[in-house]
């Protein structure tokens, strides 16, 4: 009987999965925890409430938040954290070559850096042969190629995975607009946009209705509500202007061409993979795995889209990174048949 911890500490959000190999269930949880904000306590807060577990498998990105002045710094503190929560004996990290260490294993800290896309990639690999897995998140976008059931990106570390189109910093919540777009169409004409903390993704996507307002879990830029009139001021303020001195026709023509944008940059990456793989069958997860992902193939003329919370639900999909990784230990312990036709 085994109870497996999975956690995916991110700078922004806590992903947790809790999976019970007796009764073959599994709960996934979420939570936004900016380090930025509170540090490290606020995880640890949530990590002292949980239940005992046999075992606990740790992924990460947390270590990327200027919260730490280094990812060694961000890594070796996150370590130590869980450590000190768990028994040091039954936790593995996760590195970024798909292995699953002990501390005392781990020869350089670094290798965990932003290895969360590891788990997911491995848990599609067990599933599909061919495959291209794009999971678009709160943050980033992930683009990973498995082939004959093995993921085989070209890139392991984040800034080899940003050069390869494997990891595009992109995402459903947190991207600064100004990073999607350098000018936007106004009143007929091209209007260059500020360079502030004005919106967020999360704003043109719940004005366009792609998101609701519960699925803007992150905090908005100028820490006023999430909902519809919010965010057609924040996004006004993108060209210096607010809710007063432009329409909301105005404002969703502005959003439609951001998201535009943006879907672009995802198709960049996905062809820049494709130039290397070639794959004609893809699986999608993640917050914005219709709206973005999924858009994205279809606006390049791909249809063969598979939908990896269709096989393990749509809130195990959301994390999916916490979720994989205690499948990727329960492997490890010998005891993955019998789950999803492994």
């Amino acid at each position: 009987i085994l109870k497996i911890l999975g956690l995916d500490i991110g700078g922004a959000n806590l992903k947790i999965c809790e999976l019970d190999t007796e009764k073959k269930k599994y709960l996934c949880k979420f939570y936004h925890l900016p380090l930025w904000v509170k540090g490290l306590d606020g995880v640890k807060e949530v990590l002292r409430k949980m239940n005992s577990f046999d075992y606990v498998s740790v992924t990460m990105t947390g270590e990327l938040s200027d919260y730490f002045r280094t990812k060694r710094e961000g890594v070796k503190k996150i370590c130590e954290m869980v450590i000190e929560i768990f028994n040091k004996d039954k936790v593995y990290f996760l590195n970024n070559r798909f292995q699953l260490l002990n501390f005392n294993e781990i020869d350089d800290l670094l290798t965990l850096a932003g290895a969360n896309w590891c788990s997911t990639s491995w848990f599609v690999s067990k599933l599909e042969k061919d495959i291209l897995l794009i999971d678009v998140g709160s943050t980033t976008t992930d683009i990973i190629p498995i082939k004959d059931h093995r993921p085989i990106p070209q890139g392991f570390t984040d800034d080899e995975r940003l050069s390869y189109g494997e990891l595009i910093y992109t995402g459903a919540l947190r991207t600064n607009l100004c990073s999607i777009v350098s000018k936007v169409p106004f009143r007929g004409r091209e209007v260059r946009v500020s360079s502030e903390l004005f919106a967020l993704s999360g704003d043109i996507h719940l004005i366009l209705g792609n998101i609701k307002e519960e699925d803007y879990t992150t905090e908005t830029a100028d820490k006023r509500g999430k909902n519809f009139k919010d965010s057609l001021n924040r996004v006004a303020h993108l060209i210096c202007l607010d809710e007063s001195l432009v329409t909301e026709e105005e404002i969703i023509h502005i959003c439609k061409y951001i998201y535009q944008r943006q879907l672009d940059q995802i198709k960049e990456g996905i062809l820049q993979v494709l130039s290397r793989v070639k794959l004609n069958k893809f699986m999608v997860c993640g917050l914005g795995k219709d709206f973005l992902a999924k858009r994205a193939l279809e606006q390049l003329g791909f249809n063969n889209i598979k939908d990896l919370s269709d096989l393990i639900g749509y809130y195990a999909s959301l994390t999916a990174p916490s979720f994989c990784i205690c499948f990727m230990l329960l492997d490890k312990l010998g005891g993955l048949k019998g789950w999803f036709n492994f």
